[in-house]
């Protein structure tokens, strides 16, 4: 249950239960991460621990700017029309 009236809307824990058994749990409420970010949300964070694990650096690309979504998803729904 979320207080939408108070912060915050999201809750992250990393149970441990053992030396290398771990469990990570990510809650949060819709209005903070629909299922498509959720998604986006999830695969990099699995990119970042699996290049810490094996030693490797990554760099994602950097997030599309809110004008450049907003003008593809119209340009969508124009070419749908």
């Amino acid at each position: 249950h979320f207080d939408l009236a108070s912060a915050p809307l999201f809750r992250v824990r990393l149970f441990q239960f053992a030396d290398a058994d771990y469990l990570f749990v990510l809650t949060f409420h819709h209005l903070v991460l629909d299922g498509y970010a959720a998604g986006v949300l999830l695969r990099e964070l699995q990119e970042f621990y699996s290049a810490e694990v094996e030693g490797r650096s990554l760099e994602l690309p950097p997030a599309m700017q809110l004008s450049a979504y907003a003008a593809e998803q119209a340009a969508r729904g124009d070419a749908a029309a």
